[in-house]
């Protein structure tokens, strides 16, 4: 259910009648299989993918450094991931795990598109290929935030620049 605050109450049930009524179990069920195919197909030409998982709309590749000692390489699954950005894919990679995970009401059409613009993203990250995004440490937006203050406000930082506070100014930081 749904608190009696939110706009639309009923948008569970609606969401659940319309997943029914488009019947996305069985064509996330049928994709799966399509999915699964040509994951399965990339896998075969690239050795930094040591494994597919998953079921339905939902995969994920186990990036490794090679596919016999399956060691993983987070670092190679960021470079896919950062690829893939300049390819129009956003994936998700968390280690050395890239999830695949397409919207429920993608068409066949869709994810043939989707997929095919898997590969272009793996093969110059085998390749050491040029990033045209540096990567951060950490890809999370909240890493990257100013820092605050306990009020939740911006810290501010003094510059060489700014004159200084007057003592009543700065007790209401």
């Amino acid at each position: 259910g749904a608190p009696r605050s939110t706009p639309c109450p009923h948008a569970p049930v609606l969401r659940a009648e319309i997943g029914l009524r488009d019947d996305l179990t069985g064509h996330a069920e049928r994709e799966g299989v399509f999915i699964g195919e040509r994951l399965s197909q990339i896998q075969a030409r690239h050795d930094c993918i040591g494994d597919v998982r998953g079921k339905g709309l939902y995969r994920m590749l186990d990036i490794v450094k090679d596919r016999a000692s399956k060691e993983p390489d987070a670092q190679m699954a960021e470079h896919i991931r950062f690829h893939a950005l300049a390819e129009g894919l956003l994936l998700i990679a968390v280690k050395n795990y890239v999830r695949f995970c397409p919207p429920t009401i993608a068409t066949r059409a869709e994810l043939d598109d989707i997929l095919g613009r898997l590969e272009p993203a793996i093969t110059p990250a085998e390749a050491g290929g040029p990033l045209a995004t540096a990567i951060a440490p950490s890809s999370s937006p909240v890493a990257h935030r100013p820092p605050r203050d306990h009020s939740g406000r911006t810290a501010c930082r003094a510059s060489a620049h700014s004159p200084p506070r007057a003592a009543s100014q700065q007790q209401n930081i």
